[in-house]
């Protein structure tokens, strides 16, 4: 993409099962701020629920991990969503963002 400017959009701090879109996206990424009791992201190609194809997972162990895990993917390689984004959210005090380019 030379001589192209990237424009990622990063979520508001996910704390609950969220839609981050509900259009076709470019999925780059998630980082996920570890709570107070195991906690997870699991990201879905969809516009509006926990169903379909799932695009990531992250997790974090309260006793053996605790702190943040963080995943990204190679931006020059994003992952094409074509419903849009659904995070859905597990965890005590755990935080989520999502970073992703609308289409």
């Amino acid at each position: 993409m030379e001589g192209r400017e990237l424009a990622v959009t990063v979520s508001a701090d996910i704390t609950e099962d969220a839609v981050v879109t509900a259009s076709p996206a470019l999925y780059f990424g998630a980082q996920l701020l570890g709570g107070t009791a195991d906690s997870s992201l699991v990201i879905y190609d969809n516009a509006t629920e926990a169903a379909g194809t799932v695009i990531d997972r992250l997790s974090t162990n309260a006793v053996t991990n605790a702190g943040d895990v963080e995943v990204f993917h190679d931006r020059s390689k994003p992952v094409n969503c074509t419903a849009g984004i659904f995070v859905d959210w597990t965890g005590t005090a755990a935080i989520g963002k999502v970073y992703y380019q609308p289409k």
